[in-house]
């Protein structure tokens, strides 16, 4: 008898936002690529899709510029020379960089005729003013989409049908090892915002609401982590000092996944009152799922998919310090409460949001797709 003959694996080109900068869709982007069952499972070739916004610098858009030429020849060199079964991209839908990604649809469906497949991490494409309505059209035409929560499909349906949509929830960052073990009784509790800093993010009330605390006798350290994007860092340390919470609240730099671990550990109380417009699936909710956090934030994008309010979570209106700090006072007195949602939290993070089960269900996603 002659030897079976080893079918090859599909070949995939994956066009993904690979950190930096560090947002949800570059740090899914370098989980894929990284995942070695994914690697396993398919032949795959990766490019970067560039989404590093341009600021009022020469050295900026030049480097842009290059960055882009650097992806489109790459791209086009890489269509004409191998043959890939299924095009992936992570496209950005936000104001005019999506042009970018309309034009890398145009090289790979157009004049190349692949399959594709697009995994959107944001809203946005809807309320888009800087393409007209018949690019809009062109652009979703004969391709399928990933989103990770079904609420999202009200922002593609005008051009999708819904039968071409699959639904992927996001997952952590963080590899799942050992079930962490957290202690509920600390009479100090660290309060932690971990997130991009944003105005949208509402940094300003979780410091008014630190205020509040303070003046009503409340004992809690606060912890503020994140890249700045256009708050004033100066103007929040004058406000600290002023209003003697200089040794209350830390504001620290943005930290690796290794640093970022052990501030989740030693947090008690995680916080995101978002008022974000293109919210979606907040990676940094999860992860506070995953390390057992009881959770105040709000109802925007997909959360209210992941938080229950009440049960894994506390969720509040948007945009209120005094709401806020009411709640943070609930879970600073009440260490059962935090026990009940921080384990709820867990629960429901470990049945949904696992990178295990992330990976096994997108490998389930491009299989059909290929086929």
């Amino acid at each position: 008898m002659g030897k079976n003959k080893i079918k090859n694996k599909p070949k995939i080109l994956f066009i993904l936002q690979i950190p930096h900068p560090f947002h949800g869709a570059s740090i899914l982007g370098a989980i894929i690529k990284n995942s070695l069952l994914i690697n396993e499972e398919f032949e795959c070739e990766f490019l970067r899709n560039f989404t590093t916004p341009l600021k009022n610098n020469s050295n900026n858009i030049f480097l842009k510029l290059i960055n882009l030429f650097t992806l489109y020849k790459s791209l086009i060199l890489k269509l004409l020379t191998e043959k890939y079964d299924l095009v992936y991209i992570e496209p950005t839908l936000a104001r005019i960089t999506i042009w970018k990604d309309i034009f890398i649809t145009f090289i790979v469906k157009r004049k190349h005729k692949k399959k594709v497949i697009y995994h959107f991490f944001n809203n946005g494409i809807k309320e888009n003013k800087y393409v007209p309505e018949y690019l809009k059209n062109i652009y979703f035409e004969n391709v399928k989409v990933i989103l990770f929560d079904y609420k999202l499909f009200c922002n593609i349906e005008k051009y999708v049908s819904f039968k071409d949509v699959f639904i992927l929830p996001n997952c952590s960052s963080i590899p799942l090892k050992n079930e962490f073990k957290r202690n509920y009784e600390c009479e100090k509790p660290i309060i932690l915002f971990y997130s991009n800093i944003i105005e949208s993010y509402d940094l300003w009330e979780i410091i008014f609401a630190c205020k509040i605390l303070l003046d009503r006798g409340k004992k809690f350290e606060c912890i503020i982590v994140g890249k700045n994007y256009n708050l004033n860092l100066k103007k929040n340390e004058k406000y600290l000092v002023n209003n003697n919470l200089k040794n209350v609240i830390k504001l620290l730099k943005q930290k690796n996944n290794i640093e970022k671990e052990g501030i989740f550990r030693i947090s008690d109380i995680y916080v995101l009152p978002t008022y974000y417009h293109d919210e979606g699936f907040p990676l940094f909710l999860l992860e506070a799922m995953q390390f057992k956090l009881p959770i105040i934030t709000t109802d925007v994008g997909a959360i209210s998919e992941i938080i229950n309010n009440e049960v894994n979570g506390l969720v509040i209106n948007k945009k209120s310090s005094v709401e806020i700090a009411d709640n943070l006072e609930r879970l600073i007195d009440n260490k059962q409460l935090r026990k009940s949602l921080g384990e709820k939290a867990f629960e429901k993070f470990t049945s949904n949001f696992s990178q295990e089960i992330f990976i096994n269900n997108y490998i389930k996603i491009l299989k059909e797709n290929i086929e």
